[in-house]
């Protein structure tokens, strides 16, 4: 298993932080929640998509941007 840590960041609020296991990802794609651009994700076995707009690089959430930069990071994350 390959775990992601992610976060959704909405105006000045703290990020929202989740973890999830990349080999359960089934459908990603983009999707906005008021005016801010996010990743969304569908996971197996789990109700509703998870929403995101960071992705946890060491040493602190990066702004993913684009949905090629998303599969940029689960790419790593298989290397």
């Amino acid at each position: 298993m390959k775990f992601l840590r992610v976060g959704l960041l909405l105006g000045d609020e703290d990020i929202e932080e989740f973890i999830i296991d990349a080999s359960q990802i089934i459908l990603v794609t983009e999707d906005a929640i008021g005016d801010n651009w996010c990743v969304k994700v569908e996971l197996k076995d789990l109700e509703g998509p998870y929403y995101f707009t960071h992705i946890y690089t060491i040493p602190f959430f990066e702004e993913i941007g684009s949905i090629y930069n998303f599969y940029n990071a689960l790419e790593k994350l298989s290397a």
